[in-house]
């Protein structure tokens, strides 16, 4: 904005000046006059005093006016400010540190570029780590002319603070993890650890056994710092122990690294420089992890042989399918078979059981039967010998009179039917022809029928 008043000053008493002195002597006419010449060169003056009084604060800027008579004040708000001719130093309120070999577009929107951060996991891996990381200047006026004050510019603040703060950060986090870890799902918690170590400080490292058995004990010095970036940490030694009888023997001991603690539980932590300006982490993702070529390698062999052993584990999987789908169709055609074996069984000890229950029906329908008969019988045992007792009443009260009479009648009706053929009178009969002395048939059979009556003792005499 002070351009703009330099220019317009400059401009206007050009203007002027050229109408004075140059237009009006070629038309020979009066257009503009002293008075008004005066004004405009005046106004022109005052817009050039201007243009070193005020300057214009943009968005998402802090600003640092330092007056001629040594005051300094710090502008964080936009708009026109007085700065008296004075020096302003001008700062992002929000400055991106991009750590990267690789040259986009997205490059050029942040504030610096550097290039990437060489870091070696606890594995003795080495990579190359790409990063992004916002920080957010103070919005205390105080703490904003401290920092505007120690660095003049913001490329001292971005080149002397934060690109190494970055650095010694990302760093320090890689040697919290192996890079196995790392590839294996964990670089999540390296990112969280880079953003922790950003906002609270640098922790500082330890290596300790991880054997139970021995005690834990710091095996080399702590670790942190970026004078510190080439330290190689071993994650396992061996150790030889003397045993009995001369026998030697080599016993591995693993070691792990671990964050240090104080006395009261507390992580133990290095402040970096960009926490006594009160510099805030807004953001800090990492990029990229580029490893050296040998891990790389071996990535690509663990690759192969992960994906082989997929493929034989998918193999046996579906050989154990087959193998249980040929035991389970096995299992499903014996469970029929018995299914089938059982059911006839049931049906059998139904069909026993029916038969039996009809053969009890049968004995007790026979049972009642029988009792039923022997109930009739004796009822007409009863009833006949009832009807004998009284026929033999009745015989030794007539004699057996009806019995003899039956049986007479019968033994006529013998004769009777004997003789029914013969001739009562012979075709020739000799004799002297006297009456009554001609035997006949009739004769014969009243013989037989006095006589049968005779044996049966009925008298056939009509009783008065």
């Amino acid at each position: 904005m002070d351009t703009l008043f330099l220019v317009s000053g400059i401009v206007l008493i050009v203007i002027m000046s050229a109408v004075m002195f140059i237009v009006q002597p070629i038309l020979k006419k009066r257009i503009l006059s002293l008075k008004g010449y005066l004004a405009g060169v005046g106004l022109g003056v005052v817009t050039l005093a201007c243009s070193g009084m005020f300057f214009y604060a943009e968005p998402g800027h802090s600003y640092l006016v330092q007056y001629p008579w040594g005051t300094q004040v710090a502008e964080l708000t936009p708009g026109y400010h007085f700065y008296w001719y004075g020096n302003v130093l001008d700062f992002k309120k929000v400055v991106t540190v991009r750590l990267t070999d690789v040259s986009d577009k997205e490059s050029e929107t942040a504030t610096t570029n550097d290039n990437s951060i060489l870091v070696r996991f606890n594995d003795s891996v080495r990579a190359n780590i790409s990063s992004s990381t916002r920080f957010r200047l103070p919005e205390d006026p105080e703490l904003f002319k401290k920092l505007a004050l120690d660095y003049r510019t913001q490329a001292n603040l971005v080149h002397s603070s934060l690109v190494p703060v970055t650095r010694e950060v990302v760093r320090n986090a890689a040697r919290e993890l192996s890079a196995q870890d790392y590839v294996t799902g964990q670089g999540g918690q390296f990112e969280a650890s880079i953003l922790d170590q950003m906002e609270n400080g640098i922790v500082v490292l330890e290596i300790v056994d991880s054997d139970p058995s021995l005690k834990s004990r710091p095996t080399i010095q702590q670790v942190g710092g970026e004078q510190e970036s080439s330290v190689q940490l071993p994650t396992e030694k061996i150790q030889r122990i003397e045993e009995d009888r001369g026998l030697r023997t080599y016993k591995k001991m693993y070691q792990k690294v671990v964050r240090k603690k104080a006395p009261d539980g507390s992580i133990l932590r290095k402040s970096h420089p960009i926490a006594a300006y009160s510099i805030n982490v807004t953001q800090s993702t990492v990029e990229n992890v580029a490893f050296e070529e040998m891990f790389q390698q071996m990535l690509a062999k663990q690759r192969d042989a992960a994906a082989k052993a997929a493929v034989s584990r998918q193999e046996a999987k579906q050989a154990e399918y087959e193998r249980q789908k040929v035991m389970a169709e096995g299992e499903t055609e014996k469970a029929k078979i018995k299914m089938e074996q059982e059911k006839e069984q049931v049906e059998k000890i139904i069909a026993a059981e029916t038969d039996k229950k009809e053969e009890e029906i049968l004995l007790q329908k026979a049972e009642i039967e029988k009792k039923r008969v022997e109930v009739e019988a004796k009822a007409l045992l009863a009833k006949a010998d009832a009807e004998a007792k009284a026929r033999k009443m009745k015989m030794v009260a007539d004699g057996a009179l009806e019995q003899k009479l039956a049986a007479w009648v019968e033994i006529n009706q013998a004769y009777a039917e004997a003789f029914k053929h013969q001739k009562v009178v012979p075709n020739v009969i000799v004799g002297s022809g006297g009456k009554g002395n001609s035997p006949s048939a009739a004769d014969f059979m009243n013989i037989m029928t006095a006589m049968s009556a005779n044996q049966l003792g009925v008298d056939t005499k009509i009783s008065d």
